[in-house]
């Protein structure tokens, strides 16, 4: 096994829309157990590993939380680079159709990256996001990039511009680069099944959301013997830690109707930028953890994780599968991040949650001070 000896800030990386041994454990808890997720498996798609693996040391499963930017589970894996600032080549996974080639200027930071979409059926399609470059061919062949609009998440600004292509590409080709832009982390890579029937609370609002709603795990459609050699990078950033609970590559589908479990949405507020929501779901190497995944509208509250220990009985720290809207109060503490404060949670109907902080100290029974903030399905 592994052990990489190098600290990873991933606050450093705002591309992080941001763990495998060879064991598949399934002692999941009950919760976990009742989120399913099925997807087509299209083994063989991929015959290529898109980086040389001295290049990078670990692959993110899905669901990796950032917030405020990234407060719900991505939906897509991420390639944590050995070298970051070290720019090394990134080649075809397999025999695929670039469809659409766009840059993004981080207007903020003062440079660009690039993201291409690839489809590899009529179902199935594959994103690569945060290449330091592209190579000439596809640069010649999509020729000028009309200039898109101006956005800002995360407290940054950024300029999203894309075109659309058709360029075959070949298994193994080099189609750019990744690592050489600063605070660039990871590579990012994801694949999206049209055929895919995962389960949220409200598919509607998730459809709105795009691709996000057929992501799937990127490892099924490798061959088998790419996949055996990516399961065993799957971990946290630092390759010190690795998911050991199938599925071995993430679930981003975590929601339980009926329970807090899931994604949540600030009531008023539009679906993107994803600053102003809230994500109560799993730690996507560790999915035995729960963790509050808090965005910007929670007075009081930084926004950040807050994993914490699960109990089994009381009001206090229970698995958010097992909050029903009961009009019982919620509390959460102790988190593993250190951060003070207790969390009021509460679910007024199976649609609508209060949350609110309260001062550290209060005890049971928990009440509101009146200061709650409302979320919606």
């Amino acid at each position: 096994m592994r052990i990489h000896s190098y600290s990873i800030s991933f606050l450093l990386y705002i591309g992080l829309l941001a763990s495998c041994g060879g064991r598949e454990d399934e002692s999941i808890p009950t919760t976990q157990n009742t989120v399913p997720t099925s997807q087509t498996e299209t083994n063989d798609s991929f015959t290529v590993i898109p980086l040389e693996t001295t290049d990078f040391i670990s692959l993110i499963p899905l669901g990796n939380l950032n917030p405020s930017g990234h407060v719900f589970p991505t939906d897509h894996h991420y390639f944590v680079l050995t070298n970051p600032g070290t720019e090394v080549p990134v080649k075809s996974p397999g025999e695929i159709t670039v469809e659409k080639i766009a840059q993004m200027e981080h207007l903020t930071d003062g440079f660009i990256d690039y993201s291409l979409t690839i489809r590899l059926t009529d179902t199935v399609t594959a994103k690569f996001g945060h290449l330091s470059t592209l190579s000439s061919m596809l640069l010649n062949q999509a020729g000028q990039i009309p200039l898109g609009s101006i956005y800002t998440t995360g407290g940054k600004e950024y300029r999203y511009s894309s075109i659309s292509v058709e360029i075959e590409i070949t298994a193994g080709i080099e189609i750019g680069s990744t690592g050489a832009n600063p605070g660039m982390l990871a590579l990012d890579f994801g694949v999206y099944d049209e055929s895919s029937t995962p389960l949220f609370a409200n598919p509607t609002r998730i459809e709105s959301m795009g691709d996000y709603y057929k992501a799937v795990n990127a490892l099924n459609y490798f061959t088998e013997t790419q996949k055996a050699v990516l399961e065993t990078y799957c971990g946290n950033w630092d390759g010190s830690v690795y998911r050991t609970i199938a599925p071995l590559g993430g679930n981003l589908s975590q929601d339980i109707p009926g329970t807090a479990q899931g994604l949540w949405f600030r009531e008023g507020e539009s679906t993107y930028p994803q600053d102003p929501h809230i994500a109560l779901v799993h730690d996507n190497v560790d999915p035995t953890i729960p963790v509050l995944s808090i965005g910007t509208s929670i007075p009081g509250l930084n926004s950040g994780t807050y994993p914490y220990t699960v109990e089994t009985s009381g009001t206090t720290n229970r698995d958010f599968g097992d909050i029903e809207p009961n009009g019982q109060i919620y509390a959460f503490q102790s988190f593993n991040n250190g951060e003070e404060g207790i969390i009021l949670i509460q679910l007024s109907d199976e649609n609508s949650l209060k949350i609110e902080r309260i001062a550290p100290g209060s005890t049971s029974p928990w009440a509101f001070s009146g200061n709650e903030t409302t979320f919606i399905r």
